[in-house]
């Protein structure tokens, strides 16, 4: 089974909108969330992905669980191509 690292980046989504998302895990067990995957085109359901929080400290990973569809390309202000 294939994995992948995906990063979060406060610029692209907000903390406050993350925090929703981690109380509603805390709640119901999991949550189902978009997320940008640079290797859509390698990603499928089923793949493993954690999450990683980069540089300025703490960083790490915070989360982990699996896709859900194939990844489709989306043109989404939220989630712009860096």
């Amino acid at each position: 089974m294939t994995a992948f690292v995906l990063a979060w980046k406060e610029k692209y989504w907000p903390y406050e909108e993350l925090r929703k998302l981690v109380d509603a895990c805390q709640i119901n067990g999991s949550v189902e969330a978009l997320w940008r995957v640079r290797a859509h085109r390698a990603a499928k359901p089923g793949d493993r992905v954690f999450l990683l929080k980069q540089l300025p400290s703490p960083g790490g990973i915070f989360g982990f669980g699996h896709l859900l569809d194939p990844p489709k390309w989306r043109d989404d202000p939220l989630y712009p191509v860096a």
